[in-house]
Parts: structure tokens; sequence; C-alpha cells
């Protein structure tokens, strides 16, 4: 994980790539996503307080086709086959077949075979109304059990996985943590699912702070061409007040002062579930400070009065 920050959108991109014409299909809701594209965040100093009038669950963006298919109880090998537009505004011959760790991906002429652990299922999703693309999601339960998504996406050519920066990251990835399954009226995020603004921005429920009255976005993954990067966004004047929306649990470590360095293991108390604190819907929480972590979120933080670190376990 890569240095964390308060997220602030103004961002529309451009269409980076030509030579598609896109079309609205028939049943997809145009004048929901247009009124999404034009949508304006409200913001009070740097912190986000109305991110769902632009951000939807990902299933909000999902364009019907015949090669819709979820099954979480999958038994490979699978295949799935059927027609959708991905570009020119032509239908194209979508095969996909699965084993239980790569996934083989024909469409028209082309072939693209990822890495895929646990293959669940497919649709054709529109992550930016603005330019030429729709994009091929693939989704699977990884080798964990955590839920991913692969995007890829088809020129008329070609087959291309959005993968992430290679600047960023030293390996070949398309895969983002998340599912597009949310409910719209649960406090963003719903841990685990990815959230869009129909603009090229997604974000991941392990990149916010969804348990306090006003929503925070601590990052943000944009498209970049073919590339996922993260947003460079500016912090917001600390320390800041807000009201827990939410009961839950996390691990808390008291202490007077912020520490030097939030990627340490003392504050998950050796990943004990069993020693984690609970906090109450209505308590008062200042976020004073925080830092980028590896395997889990840290931030120093003022709950009724006690002061200490509020440490939350990401995943691997």
């Amino acid at each position: 994980m890569k240095k964390i920050s308060i997220l602030i959108i103004a961002l529309i991109l451009s269409c980076t790539m030509t030579g598609c014409i896109k079309n609205t299909p028939a049943g997809n809701d145009a004048n929901t996503a247009n009124d999404n594209k034009n949508a304006i965040t409200q913001e009070q100093d740097g912190v986000f307080i109305n991110l769902d009038n632009s951000f939807k669950p990902l299933k909000d963006w999902v364009i019907p086709s015949d090669i819709s298919f979820f099954d979480e109880y999958c038994e490979y090998p699978v295949k799935i086959s059927g027609n959708g537009i991905l570009c020119n505004n032509n239908k194209s011959e979508i095969i996909i077949s699965a084993t239980g760790s790569e996934a083989t991906i024909n469409v028209d002429t082309s072939s693209l075979t990822i890495y895929c652990e646990n293959f669940l299922g497919a649709d054709i999703v529109d992550l930016d109304t603005t330019d030429s693309f729709y994009e091929l999601a693939l989704y699977s339960n990884g080798p964990s059990m955590d839920p991913t998504i692969d995007f890829i996406r088809y020129d008329g050519k070609n087959l291309i996985p959005i993968q992430w920066h290679s600047e960023e990251y030293d390996y070949s990835s398309s895969g983002i943590y998340g599912y597009s399954q949310a409910n719209n009226d649960d406090i963003l995020p719903t841990y685990g699912a990815l959230w869009a603004n129909g603009k090229g921005t997604v974000l991941t429920s392990f990149d916010n702070i969804g348990f306090t009255s006003k929503r925070i976005a601590l990052r943000a993954i944009e498209l970049d061409e073919n590339s996922w990067v993260e947003k460079e966004c500016e912090q917001p004047t600390l320390p800041y007040n807000f009201t827990i929306s939410n009961d839950f649990d996390a691990f808390f470590t008291p202490r007077e002062t912020p520490p030097e360095d939030y990627d340490d293991v003392e504050f998950m108390k050796e990943y004990n579930f069993e020693n984690m604190s609970s906090f109450k819907k209505g308590q008062n929480i200042t976020l004073i400070d925080y830092g980028p972590m590896g395997g889990y979120y840290a931030f120093y933080v003022d709950i009724d009065g006690e002061k200490g670190v509020l440490a939350f376990w990401v995943g691997d």
C-alpha cells in the first residue's frame, strides 16, 4: 500500500482512446449516467460529505447483456458465451472459459488469458461514460476468498487488461479488490464493495473512512488510458471532528502522542481479534493524524476524550 491521502475529486477524464463510438444499448439508463456525470459533490474543508451524489455501487454501471453471469459455487471448467457491445457500436461475440486458476477471454477473433483464481462470473460495465469504451468485468474470489474484479477493454482488434501503472507497482495486474454489489442505503463504503462515479474514478471500501458521519475517501483509483493510477489529493485541515455513524470493532492502543511509525504491528495487537475494542454510534471522534500502512490502516484519534491509535486490518 502506498501513500494514503484524503480524496478531493474534481476531475472529468477526457477520451484517451479513439477508434470506437460508444452508444447506449437498449436497457441502459442514459439519463442516470448523465445525471451522475454532471453531479457536483459537496465539500467542506476537503472532506466529502455527500459522496453518494456522484458515486454509486459498481452494479449500477452494468450494461445489460446476455453474458451477465454470477455463481459463487462455480464448478470448473466453466464457460459462458453471448453477445455484447464493447466497442464501435457493434455487437461482439464474447466467450469466457475459466478453470480454477485462470480465465481465457475470446472476443471476435481476439484472445486473452489472465490469472483469475476462483472465477465467479462476468458483466459489461461502463466505468467512464465520457470515453469510447465499455469494460468487461470478470469477478473472482481470489486465492484467499478475497473478492477481486478484473477489467478488460476491447478496442476492436485487441483485448487490453486495465493494469496498475508500472511506475507504482512492480507487477502487472488488472485486479482490484472488491465486488460489484452494495447497498445504496449503507454508509459509504460497504466493506468490500466497489463504487464508481461514471467518470473513470473508482473508490474501494478499504480506501475510505466509512464509520463517521461525514464520509472521507482516503484515495481514489483513476483510469489513465489502460492503467489504474492513484489520485494525489489535498489533505484536510486536522484535527477534524466527527460523530461515529455505525457501531464497529477495531484495535485501539491508548497513547498521548501520535506515533512516528504507523506501520507497527503493535497497533494490531499481534492480530488477535479478541483484543479489539467496540465503538458505538453517536460517540465523538476527532481525527488528529494518520499514516500509510501495509496490511492495515491506522489513525491517531481522540474518542470521547481518550487519545490513541485506531487500527483496521484490511487484508493481505
